[in-house]
């Protein structure tokens, strides 16, 4: 199974749950991991967290480990198209395209392959507007798997002391 990871989930870990400095050891099994083809990132991903700035950690460890980190296949023109029509909406303005085009390539990817699963730790939600639908709703639609950051970490059984194993 290879999990590939929202870049908001990234955020979220390096600022809130797993900083670079208190949990050093998460950032290095995630190398480990993504060397084992278990987690990866997209270029969207990539380019995104590269737009912080030159003194963010999550950008600095982005960049020192981009050969590893990145998921090198691009994404079928045809499997985002269905993913925004099918997902969200046939007739999205150019404003709510935008809004949802890096989560709709996210899981273009895993609509392109079976062993796929979203990491994400956005929750599912009825969404008032069609270009708020979130990205288990739209997973959902679609059979995509799709889990949070922490049974990822289950999954593929995630300690502090991984090296000493």
């Amino acid at each position: 199974m290879l999990y590939l990871i929202d870049t908001s989930t990234l955020i979220t870990s390096a600022r809130m749950h797993y900083e670079f400095l208190r949990v050093p050891e998460y950032w290095s099994w995630l190398v480990y991991r993504a060397s084992k083809d278990n987690v990866k990132i997209t270029k969207e991903c990539y380019q995104e967290i590269m737009q912080g700035s030159e003194d963010d950690h999550l950008r600095k460890w982005v960049h020192e480990n981009q050969a590893i980190l990145r998921y090198n296949l691009e994404t079928d023109f045809s499997a985002v198209k269905e993913v925004v029509t099918k997902g969200y909406a046939k007739d999205l303005t150019e404003t709510e395209l935008g809004t949802i085009d890096n989560d709709a390539r996210l899981i273009a990817y895993a609509y392109q392959r079976t062993d796929i699963t979203i990491v994400t730790n956005e929750v599912s939600k009825s969404a008032k507007t069609r270009a708020n639908r979130r990205i288990p709703d739209v997973c959902k639609i679609f059979s995509i798997n799709c889990c949070d950051q922490y049974q990822m970490n289950k999954d593929l059984d995630f300690k502090t002391n991984w090296k000493s194993r």
